[in-house]
C-alpha cells in the first residue's frame, strides 16, 4: 500500500519512498535503509515522526553491532 502525505512546503502529494540514508547520533553516522516522505510536486523529502524515530533506533542497533 502506498503512503500519501500533503507536503508541507507545496502542499502537493508526496509519497513514501525507501532508501539508504545517512543517519547521525553524536559524532558518528551509520547509513541504513530509511523510509521517508518525497513531494512529487517540490521533490521536498521529509519524515514523518514515526520514520524518524524508526531511523534512529535502526541506526542506534547498527552501531552497537559494529560495537
Amino acid at each position: 500500500m502506498t503512503r500519501i502525505e500533503e507536503c508541507h512546503v507545496c502542499g502537493g502529494e508526496a509519497t513514501l519512498v525507501r532508501s539508504p540514508t545517512e543517519i547521525r547520533i553524536g559524532e558518528r553516522v551509520a547509513t541504513v535503509k530509511a523510509e521517508r516522505m518525497r513531494c512529487s510536486e517540490c521533490g521536498t523529502e521529509f519524515y514523518l515522526p514515526e520514520q524518524m524515530s524508526t531511523a534512529q533506533r535502526t541506526a542506534a542497533d547498527q552501531m552497537r553491532t559494529e560495537d
